[in-house]
Formats: structure tokens, C-alpha cells, sequence
């Protein structure tokens, strides 16, 4: 169980580190969406 968290702590932490390095809304957007969809797959 504790692996799943701890896969999506990273997962959450490379989607925060690229929004850092983003510029555009949009692709901020993008990049939260596509997260949620990753941690919601890994459930």
C-alpha cells in the first residue's frame, strides 16, 4: 500500500517541479491534468 503513496509523492513532486519551470497557463493546466489522471491510474 505505502508504495502507491510513495510512487505518487513522486509523481506530484516531477508535475510541481515542472510547473516551476513553466511559463504558460495552459501548459500548467495541462501538466496538473495529466498528473491527477496518473495518480488516479495508479489507484
Amino acid at each position: 500500500m505505502w508504495k502507491k503513496d510513495v510512487e505518487n509523492l513522486f509523481i506530484v513532486t516531477g508535475c510541481f517541479l515542472n510547473i516551476l519551470s513553466l511559463d504558460d497557463v495552459e501548459d500548467i493546466k495541462e501538466e496538473v491534468f495529466n498528473t491527477v489522471n496518473k495518480i488516479r491510474n495508479n489507484f
